[in-house]
Order: structure tokens, then sequence, then C-alpha cells
């Protein structure tokens, strides 16, 4: 149970299709108090920085942790847990951090040293850390003093500094992360940092709440406000479908929409004037690629496991031949997935590095240049005249959904039979681990070229290198892409990108700009190059002296025409009175919904359920999805209130 008053921070997270959402009250327009609701496509995997790149993990453990150092509104390098910047030893080869004083982490415990040691010891040892790779070079980390580190290298390392400004390096706190062991940064092991939220709770796909750290006073120089956040909360919502979120933004039910769909209807629906309190940005980002890539397992020329011109044994049937790679390559318009999944927020991509990036090259374009009839040509080289049928998968995103549906069309212009499996994160790792896909759509959102070692290197198998790609001779060519000599990282970045052309073992398809939209009421909020780069310090909205939460369960439910479907309806007191609501639901097709009880009278801090049905017309075409909304209403104060939603889908008899 959650308590909130004025003093207290909420993060709601919006999880997959069990949607649960929250409203919040608005007061008065000063700093101070408010919650902000985000939005976004899919639930955390796990809230511990040492094993998640994900995404949408990511997006929170921003706000839980922090690293030393970040980067500032123009990309450049600032301290943030550290005190300056650190200083490099050529002799020694390390680097010495000096480190804020007075900082403890959420738990209470201070920060030290001691903190950075164990994060990067654990960083570099912990079981399924992500992290390791990063640290390769990293021979020791030395606590020289309370507020002294540094960091040993055994290599050159070129990409380490930035490492430190990068949410996979955010500081853990040690003595939560030994307490919980394995646990730590799941619901039973509660993540524990130094950011300007804290933990609350985690309701698998549902939401992860946060709330304010009241301690929280050593923001970075980038924000005004250097803590504590002026909001009493955030709270992170799961909402799979655009549609749903965009109607949720509208009707002012979240503040954040991270799942924004690009299109042009959507710009001119919400543009400069538009009458739903919404502010849209249209933009670049950092190190955004949208890339296809293949199974190259025992393929030639230089996939994991081909010797000597022959299929090794650890290859498997799905694996893609590289004339046929180089056939899908010359079969796909990139320009038309521009335009069709990004509304052309978006540019070609000429290399498998995005075009931002230091050491992007274009190998890709002329290349590869939009080419069916020679499609055709080499898949009969590779004795396919007739075609071959083939499966692309993609964890779930609806812009990767359009760009497959087109790629389908293309493809089949030359034979390909194409069929497309959107499958969550998990799924989609398990495939690629055991070899068991053809292709998949992937991207990155990264801003150095590390990425090429990072995902190319044949230590990264099975993943991120997701092309069983790779052998001794490109390894030793990704690994100069880390030396300090500009020549030397730029000579193996150009060739890595060529080889990776030559074999068509991924095609870089776009540089995705960036579409983002927000409540016009959320005030302070500016957009960063990485846009997950926040803290939300200088952020505010009106102040909550009630509040109230309402969730529906099933988020989604089925049912022909003429039947009756059943919602549990969970209503929350947050505020610090008793408090009566009422309950009332709307829908867009005009069904009639109806809850019992349509009131509830809770203590401080108290759930009941109500239930909702809604009967499904008879006259209603399959494939309507009616979107349900329910208000629960303070009578204490009407002005109080909390939304939720709930689709009611029709299916044919």
């Amino acid at each position: 149970m959650v308590k909130f008053g004025k003093g207290t921070m909420l993060i709601i997270v919006l999880v997959a299709v069990f949607v649960a959402y929250v409203f919040l009250s608005r007061g008065s327009e000063q700093p101070g108090a408010g919650w902000i609701v985000i939005g976004q496509p899919e639930d955390a995997d796990i809230l511990d920085p040492a094993k998640t790149v994900y995404p949408w993990a990511v997006n929170v453990n921003n706000l839980i942790y922090e690293t030393l150092l970040t980067y500032d509104w123009d990309m450049n390098l600032i301290p943030m847990l550290a005190e300056s910047l650190p200083t490099y030893n050529e002799d020694g080869m390390f680097y010495e951090f000096k480190l804020k004083h007075g900082i403890k982490f959420q738990c209470g415990h201070p920060f030290t040293a001691e903190s950075v040691v164990y994060t990067l010891n654990r960083d570099q040892n912990l079981p399924g850390s992500k992290q390791t790779e990063s640290l390769k070079n990293v021979s020791a980390a030395e606590a020289i003093d309370d507020y002294t580190v540094r960091i040993y290298l055994k290599a050159e390392d070129r990409f380490l500094i930035d490492w430190f400004a990068s949410s996979s390096s955010a500081i853990v706190c040690d003595e939560c992360a030994k307490k919980y062991g394995a646990k730590f940064g799941t619901p039973d092991g509660p993540p524990c940092g130094t950011g300007p939220f804290k933990y609350v709770e985690w309701k698998a796909a549902q939401s992860i709440t946060l709330e304010r750290y009241d301690d929280y006073n050593w923001g970075p120089e980038m924000y005004q406000n250097k803590g504590p956040a002026h909001l009493d909360g955030v709270q992170f919502r799961v909402i799979k479908d655009y549609s749903t979120a965009e109607a949720q933004l509208e009707a002012g039910i979240i503040d954040f929409d991270l799942n924004v769909n690009a299109s042009y209807e959507l710009f001119n629906r919400w543009g400069e004037n538009n009458p739903y309190n919404i502010k849209l940005y249209v933009g670049p980002q950092v190190g955004n690629l949208v890339y296809l890539s293949f199974n190259c397992a025992g393929t030639e020329n230089h996939g994991y496991g081909y010797e000597n011109g022959e299929i090794s044994p650890g290859s498997v049937s799905k694996a893609v031949p590289l004339k046929v790679r180089q056939a899908i390559a010359y079969a796909l318009n990139e320009n038309r997935f521009i335009e069709l999944a990004y509304a052309g927020v978006a540019t070609p991509a000429t290399s498998w590095l995005a075009d931002t990036i230091w050491g992007s090259i274009d190998y890709q374009e002329n290349r590869y240049p939009y080419n069916p009839e020679k499609a055709r040509e080499l898949l009969a080289e590779a004795g396919y005249p007739a075609g071959l049928e083939l499966e692309v998968i993609h964890w779930t995103d609806p812009h990767y959904d359009i760009i497959c549906t087109e790629m389908i069309r293309e493809l089949e212009n030359v034979g390909i039979t194409l069929t497309m499996l959107s499958l969550d994160y998990n799924t989609v790792e398990d495939k690629i681990r055991n070899k068991d896909y053809n292709m998949i759509i992937a991207g990155y959102n990264w801003p150095l070229a590390d990425m090429i070692w990072w995902e190319w290197h044949t230590s990264r198998l099975p993943s991120p290198n997701r092309f069983w790609w790779g052998d001794d001779y490109t390894d030793a060519i990704t690994d100069n892409t880390w030396s300090m000599n500009n020549e030397v990282a730029l000579t193996a970045l150009h060739e890595s990108q060529r080889l990776i052309a030559e074999d068509a073992a991924s095609i870089g398809l776009l540089n995705r700009g960036l579409v983002s939209a927000w409540r016009k009421d959320v005030i302070g909020f500016k957009i960063h190059p990485i846009p997950s780069n926040w803290k939300f310090l200088d952020v505010y909205k009106p102040s909550v002296s009630h509040a109230v939460s309402v969730t529906a369960y099933p988020a989604e439910d089925n049912g022909s025409p003429g039947s009756v479907l059943d919602y549990t309806v969970t209503v929350t007191n947050l505020g610090t009175e008793e408090d009566t609501y009422m309950l009332n639901a709307s829908d867009n097709a005009g069904w009639g919904p109806s809850i019992l009880p349509s009131s509830l009278t809770l203590g401080v801090g108290e759930s009941e359920n109500a239930t909702l049905n809604i009967t499904i017309s008879m006259g209603a075409v399959p494939d309507t999805r009616d979107l349900i909304i329910i208000t629960a209403t303070s009578q204490k104060d009407t002005t109080i209130s909390d939304n939720t939603s709930c689709i009611a889908h029709v299916v044919a008899s």
C-alpha cells in the first residue's frame, strides 16, 4: 500500500496489456508537488543496472541510480557523483576520480569510494552481468581514501571514460546489493541508489512506483534545482497499443507518452495549437539506429563457426546464406520504411553505425542500392530460383510491425515469403540464444562507436551479438576500435563496417529521429539528446493534497456480440483522510458500462473492489475495441479524481 501526501512522489509505470492508470490531483501551479505519469510500451526486466540494458528498465533506473559522470544538454561530459572530471595517469594507466561528499543512498547508507569499488567489481564478476565486457580493460579499482577512487587499466580503452556517463555504470548501494544478493533489483530485493527518486512498489506488468528522495541535494550542474525534486512522484505504466496511449494522453490520464507512433495525421492533430494541451516534440536523437540482422551461424565469409569454406557442425538450418542476405539487401527500399513507420522522422542508414556516431562511414548505400532484379539473380545463384520462406522476429514495437509489413510486401516481389513474429523481449533473446530464427529487426540508442565491438565481437555471443557472426580475424579488427590512437581506432571502425556490409550480416535500415509527447502542464521538462537521460529535477506539476488510484483487471477482455464482460475495479485511498469515492464509467462505443457499487468509503491506505460490466452490442463489428474509462472522484474534494481504462474486444461468434 502506498500513501501520498504533499511531500511524496509517485512514479507510475504502465505495463504491457495489463494497464493500470492513476490520475493525480491538480492544485496550485507552484513547484513543490505533483505527480508524473509516464506511459511506455513494456515493463522493465530488472531494476539492477548490472543486469540490464533494456530501455524500459533504463528509463526507471535513471531516476533511482546515478553515475560518476553524465552528459549535459550539449553532450559534454560533466561530473555527477564525481566532484570533477577524472584525471588520467598515462604512466600508471589509471583514472582517478574525486567524489562528492555527504551523499547517502536512499536507504541511508553513505556513498563512499568503497561503493564505487564494490559496484565495479560486481559489474565485472556478477553472474548475468551485462557490463563485464565493457570493463574488460579494467584490471582493478582501488579506494585511496573515502572520496578518492583509482581505476587501473590493463589495455588502452578510449570508451571507458564515456561508459562512466552511461546508465550501465550506475553505482548501486553496496549494503543493499550484498543484503539481497541475486534478488537485488526485483520486488523481493528493492533497488537502492543515490538518485532523486526511490523505489516504492513494482506490480509486474502493471506499474513501477517511485517517490521523491527527500534527502537528495547533489544534482549535476545542468539542472537549476540540485534537489530534492519538486515532484512528489513519478509512475511508469506500460501501454502496448499506441492508439490507446494517444487516447490516454489526450484525456489527461497520462502525462508522457514514450510510445508515440509517428504519423502525419498525428502531427496535424497534435500541432502547436491543439485542443488537447499536448506538447509534441519531433527532432533528431543521438545514435539511434534500426537494423535488420541475420542468423549467420556457419555461413560464409565470417559467419560464426564457418571454417575453410565448409559449414561447421555448430551451424543450424535457420542460418541465412550469404547470397540470400545480399539479395534481401538489394530488395529493400529503406525510404518506404521511413515514410510508413516514422512519417519521415528518420534518415536512411548508410552503415551499421548511426550517422551521428564518430567513426560512421558510408559502406552500405553504395554496396546495396535498391535493385529487385539483382536480388532475384542472387537468389537464383544461391539455389532458390523459385524463392524461399523465411521468418523475421522482433520484440514488441508498433514501428517494427509497420517495417515488417512493408518488408513482407517488398520481399514477396523477389520471391521470398516472409512471416513476422512480434514477441516479448525474453522470448526474442531465447530464440537468438538457440539460433532459432532467420532474421531479426532490432535497434540501439547509444552515442558511441563501441557499439561495433559491443555487438559484433564473438565474446558477445549470443547476445548482444545477435548475428552469430565473427571469427578471429574480425575480432582482431574490432579489438582495435578501443585504441586511444584516433587513426588506429578509425581504421578499425571503417574496416569493421566494410566487412559487415560485404557479408550483409546486418543491414542498417534507418537513423531514427525522436517523437515524444507530454502534457503542457508538465513544467520544466527538457528533452536530452539521449532521451532517457533524465532526472526530473526541474520538473513540477500542481500540488497534491488528496489522491486516489483506480485500476481495472483485465486490461482487455474478449467477447462476441451480445455477451457480457466483467472487470474488477480496485480503488485505493492514497490520501491522508477517510474519503468516499463516486465511481463512473464511460466508453467510446456507447454500450453503457455500469459499476456496482457506485461508491466506496475508504480509510487511509484502504483498497476495495467494485465490478464493472459491459454488454457488447449485437451489431458490433468483429475486431472492434471499445475503450472504457473508469473514474473515481473524491467527495471531499471533487477536483480530485483518478482514471483508468480497459478494453472490450469484439470477436466473431
